[in-house]
């Protein structure tokens, strides 16, 4: 029975870790990507005086990629654009129904974007579009970007909602979360 409790345990702290730190670390890697690809092609440009096709359409889609999964962490830290210095003076049960509302706004803006998303996704794959510059990557593997950022940002409000619902009956005031890296 310890040793099922323990196991337990460990999968649950595994699956925080996971959410604490999914999109910090796919940003990095974005990131990385995006400052490598742009670093060589400048490098290949100068000493060469050439370039690849591909590189510069690469590189934006990672800033694309990268934008996104932004997006999803500053909803989950609730450190994303708001009227938050308004907010400050409403009592608490106002500001726990405001970050409700913004999250309610997060995800039917999100449904929009994924609808329409998918579809210019499914409109690409039935073309066979690739990326420029290359012969067999997808540009339905770019643009997935959208819809995926999306889905984690409606998951990051779905998460914040129950957080405020939480914090609500504790009768905590919602503030923001501070955004600890380790």
């Amino acid at each position: 029975m310890s040793t099922n409790i323990t196991a337990k345990g460990r999968t649950l702290a595994f699956l925080k870790k996971f959410d604490d730190s999914i999109e910090p670390v796919l940003m990095v890697l974005f990131y990385t990507a995006l400052a490598l690809i742009i670093s060589i092609e400048v490098a290949r440009r100068y000493f060469m005086g050439e370039q690849t096709q591909w590189g510069s359409v690469v590189s934006i889609y990672c800033f694309i990629w990268l934008s996104w999964l932004g997006c999803s962490y500053h909803v989950k830290h609730r450190t994303h654009l708001r009227f938050g210095e308004v907010r400050k003076k409403f009592p608490p049960h106002i500001k726990t129904a405001c970050y409700i509302l913004d999250d309610v706004i997060w995800l039917l803006l999100a449904w929009i974007v994924i609808k329409a998303s998918l579809h210019l996704i499914e409109t690409q794959n039935r073309l066979g579009n690739v990326i420029e510059g290359t012969q067999s990557i997808p540009l339905s593997v770019a643009t997935a970007a959208v819809p995926i950022g999306w889905l984690l940002v409606s998951f990051r409000a779905v998460q914040d909602i129950f957080h405020l619902v939480i914090e609500a009956r504790s009768g905590q005031a919602p503030e923001r979360k501070l955004v600890v890296i380790d």
